[in-house]
């Protein structure tokens, strides 16, 4: 009995190691698996984000905390001329280049591109040059200056009475007296106008017309070049 009973605790006791063992065999291959299964999932997150994989310090936990996303990814250095491509097709087309000169006339003169306060000056020396080719009976310069100072401006009331009084000299009565109404028109105090007026109902042999005119001239110019001859003749129809 005392021997049977030995060799059942030696049986017991070769039972406990060989469960102890076992234990501990266990707990070693359970470790062994769970270190590289946190280093694979690490290494993982870490490839996707395009970080180096490094090997987490021993007692963390076995899901670190995301990183923070931070700024964007970079593009690529060789995408840069295909985006440079894409930009410049999507981008819209150049405005055509501005004209810096208005469409012109086929016939201009040049002093129509002149600024207006010059062109108030330019048009005040023409009629006086104008007027003074007119009394030395220049009828040719008196006519130029006088139309281009129509062109600088068309409205103008001295250069219209002075191209009125340039046909009445030429003996165009008609063109005198269109010139003469269109001038009037523009000023009714224009005092050559009335003259030519007045001349050429005399020539027609219309007494008050001309009277009235000659009247008139003098009331506006009572010192005007003409004015010594226009009062003789007024006294001839009185």
């Amino acid at each position: 009995m005392a021997l049977l009973g030995i060799t059942v605790g030696a049986l017991a006791l070769l039972v406990g190691l060989s469960v102890l063992d076992g234990t501990e065999e266990d707990q070693a291959t359970v470790s062994a698996e769970s270190t590289p299964r946190r280093r694979t999932t690490e290494s993982l997150r870490r490839e996707s984000l395009g970080m180096a994989a490094a090997v987490p310090p021993a007692g963390t936990a076995t899901l670190a905390e995301a990183p923070d996303a931070g700024p964007a990814d970079a593009a690529p250095e060789d995408a840069g001329p295909a985006v440079e491509e894409t930009a410049a097709a999507l981008a819209p087309p150049p405005a055509p280049e501005t004209r810096k000169v208005a469409f012109l006339p086929d016939r201009v003169e040049p002093s129509q591109l002149m600024p207006r306060s010059t062109d108030e000056r330019s048009v005040r020396q023409l009629v006086a040059d104008g007027r003074q080719s007119l009394e030395s009976l220049d009828l040719s310069q008196a006519e130029e200056a006088f139309r281009e100072a129509l062109v600088r401006s068309p409205n103008r009331a001295e250069a219209l009475a002075g191209l009125s009084f340039v046909y009445w000299e030429r003996r165009q009565d008609q063109d005198a007296k269109r010139y003469a109404a269109r001038a009037l028109d523009a000023n009714g105090r224009e005092a050559l106008a009335h003259l030519v007026l007045g001349l050429i109902a005399t020539h027609e042999n219309d007494r008050a017309a001309a009277q009235k005119s000659y009247e008139t001239y003098l009331r506006l110019e009572p010192r005007g070049y003409y004015a010594k001859d226009v009062r003789a003749s007024l006294e001839t129809l009185r």
